[in-house]
């Protein structure tokens, strides 16, 4: 993921545009502005996601519309974890490389990222 540098050799990708996408062990601490609300944290990672879009994905990933204009700073950990996973759904990429996604999950939570 280039975070490192390899003490010997290279790390190759291959030719073909890889894109890669890394869920971190604590990506629900690296949610940067807890004062956005739930929808807008994700819109700031999609690309060429319709809101309609990242709340149909939100539902998925058992956000109630009641939640929506919840702001960042107010969910608990499982929260922001599934929160973490929808920004991370909606970035365009052909690599994912997911170092314990299912921290802080319960199991609903842990069964949705399996559909995914």
């Amino acid at each position: 993921m280039g975070l490192q540098k390899p003490m010997a050799g290279e790390v190759l990708l291959g030719e073909h545009n890889v894109l890669t996408n890394f869920f971190e062990q604590n990506q629900a601490e690296a949610l940067i502005d807890l004062n956005k609300t739930v929808p807008e944290t994700v819109e700031e990672a999609a690309e060429d996601w319709r809101l309609d879009d990242i709340k149909g994905l939100l539902g998925c990933c058992h956000f109630k519309a009641d939640m929506l204009d919840r702001k960042v700073s107010l969910l608990s950990g499982g929260e922001k974890a599934r929160l973490a996973f929808c920004k991370f759904v909606v970035k365009p990429s052909t690599l994912l490389v997911l170092d314990e996604p299912t921290n802080h999950l319960d199991i609903p939570s842990k069964e949705m990222l399996e559909v995914f």
